[in-house]
């Protein structure tokens, strides 16, 4: 905002703010009524109400017949309430026998680690058919079907695409891919 601007808006909020301060209040509705109905303090000294009967009358008179209908149904206007009821005395909770506590969650199946072999490619060899396999010392192996791969592996079967290997410290079975079959 340029300083002109700035300027011009802080000039407006000024105005308004005298108008406001300076502008002589609104008169109430009924407020005549009620000021003439107020006593002037008596000059003997004697104690006077401050409000006379007369001016409380009238400002009852003016409030619609509903309203006097819903105080006098109030129990503001009924006195005092009535004394509560005694309450029963609490009926005793049934014993809940304790519970077992939850048993321990059986530690997750031995699963047996990734085969340490990568397929470098197929061969068949007469009616015997086996793929070579890259170790993970980089030592070239040859498998077949019912032929111990390293120490932990056993080659159970080669069909199609998949060779289906045994890991003997588990004894669990495990497959690896090997391509397309011939």
């Amino acid at each position: 905002m340029t300083r002109r601007r700035m300027a011009a808006w802080a000039l407006l909020l000024v105005a308004v703010v005298l108008a406001l301060a300076l502008a002589p209040p609104a008169p109430l509705p009924q407020a005549d009524a009620v000021v003439q109905a107020l006593p002037r303090p008596a000059v003997d000294g004697t104690a006077r109400p401050l409000v006379a009967p007369t001016a409380v009358a009238q400002s009852l008179r003016q409030l619609p017949r509903q309203d006097w209908a819903d105080l006098a149904g109030s129990r503001l206007w009924q006195g005092a309430a009535p004394p509560a009821e005694a309450t029963p005395a609490p009926k005793a909770l049934p014993q809940v026998p304790p519970q077992a506590p939850p048993l321990p969650v059986p530690p997750p199946a031995p699963a047996p680690p990734q085969p340490p072999f990568r397929l470098l490619g197929r061969y068949v060899d007469g009616d015997r058919e086996g793929v070579v396999l890259l170790g993970a010392d980089a030592s070239v192996l040859l498998a077949h079907a019912g032929e111990k791969l390293g120490d932990d592996y056993w080659v159970e079967s080669l069909a199609g695409n998949v060779m289906v290997l045994s890991y003997l410290p588990l004894n669990l079975r495990q497959t690896m891919d090997i391509g397309i079959a011939k």
